[in-house]
Order: C-alpha cells, then structure tokens, then sequence
C-alpha cells in the first residue's frame, strides 16, 4: 500500500506488482511514460537494468497503484528472484509492427511462464498503428490478446483494467479519466489593464485609419 493526501488526509491506496515482459523496442517503457506523464517519446533510449515505477490511476472504487517491474533481458536471470517475487499480475509484449512480430517470441514467453500461477496475466501485442505486412504470421496464428498503440494511445488501460477488476472484485470497474489541469488565474495590476486598455484603443484607432484610406 502507499499513501496519498486527500484534502488533508492520508489515504491508502492499494499498490499490486506488475511485471511488463518483452523484446527490445517493443514499448514497455512507452506504455509506463504514456500512464505516467501522458507523453509519448518517438525516440527509442533502451532499458538498462531494473527499472520499478508506481503507476497510479483513479477508478470508480478509488485510486489503484500498480508497481510495474521492466528490465532488460539479462536483468531478468541477474534480479529473477526479486523479479518474479510477490507478483500480482504480469504483461507480456510484443511489437505487431515487425515483419515478424514473433521473433524472440518464445524467449520472452518462457520467461511469461516464471510469473507465479496465482498472478493475473495478459498478453498485448503493441504498435498496431503500424500497417502489418502480408507476410505478417500473425494473420496465419490465432492468438488471444489485446491489440494496442501506445502511440496513438489506443486500448493502453485495458491490460489495467482487466488487472484491476480482478483485483478489486468489481466487474463494473472503470476508470476515471485524469482531468486536465487548468492553466493559473492570474490577477492584472491597475496600470496592466490601463495598459491593455491603450493598446486596444491603439488598434481599434489603426483599423479605423485603414478603413478611411481603402
């Protein structure tokens, strides 16, 4: 659990580990920038080491924190015990984007496989923004999973809200979007609004002129 102040109390907030699994590039971090900031970042900078972030989101029970676990792939065997410890739900990624999107597939789903049986778990396949080759094995392979852009911030909270109704026993469950914050009010001395006051007297002077030379 981690706290919280609302309107001047501590509130907790119930906190599950999340382990994000899967190939370079394929936009584990992407997904945790886009919750975390709203920010997509064209530019790929890998994972290097163990990488924890809380991802907090309102629903219509309450706040829910996931503490998402991603790291590059020899982190995996060098941290799996404190890895794999006390996971509650897991997401395995994969890039649809690539010719061949299953490429290091079963690397990464024999790692999917550690994840504790009592854990949730789900498999998204990312970058669907991106128009899929004829070639493409997935048109041949039914898989079950979710199709996401985190670019185009298409279908990103359903693994978490599939994670969360589960987790939080309500079927029901959605979440609450984020309100934007407005920009500051900000309060105009005597001389600033004789100042905006000339300046617009000053335009509409101007115009007038214009008109009388046309």
């Amino acid at each position: 659990m981690i706290s919280v102040n609302v309107v001047g109390r501590q509130q907790q907030v119930p906190t599950f580990k999340c382990a994000l699994i899967g190939h370079e590039g394929c936009g584990k971090s992407s997904l945790v920038k886009r919750h975390s900031t709203g920010a997509f970042v064209q530019q790929y900078v890998p994972t290097r080491g163990l990488v924890v972030t809380n991802l907090q989101f309102n629903t219509t029970r309450g706040p829910i924190c996931f503490e998402t676990w991603e790291a590059e792939l020899g982190e995996y065997e060098k941290s799996s015990i404190s890895f794999f410890r006390d996971l509650k739900c897991a997401i395995l990624m994969f890039d649809v984007g690539l010719r061949d999107p299953l490429i290091n597939f079963d690397t990464y789903y024999s790692l999917f496989k550690r994840v504790p049986s009592y854990a949730l778990k789900t498999i998204c396949g990312n970058k669907t923004d991106i128009q899929m080759s004829n070639k493409n094995p997935l048109r041949l392979t039914v898989f079950n999973f979710t199709k996401m852009s985190v670019k185009a911030n298409s279908n990103i909270d359903k693994p978490f809200v599939y994670f969360a109704r589960r987790l939080l026993k309500d079927r029901t469950l959605e979440f609450i979007p984020k309100t934007d914050m407005l920009p500051a009010q900000v309060k105009l001395s005597d001389q600033d609004l004789l100042l905006r006051r000339e300046l617009a007297s000053k335009a509409l002077a101007n115009e007038k002129e214009k008109a009388k030379d046309r």
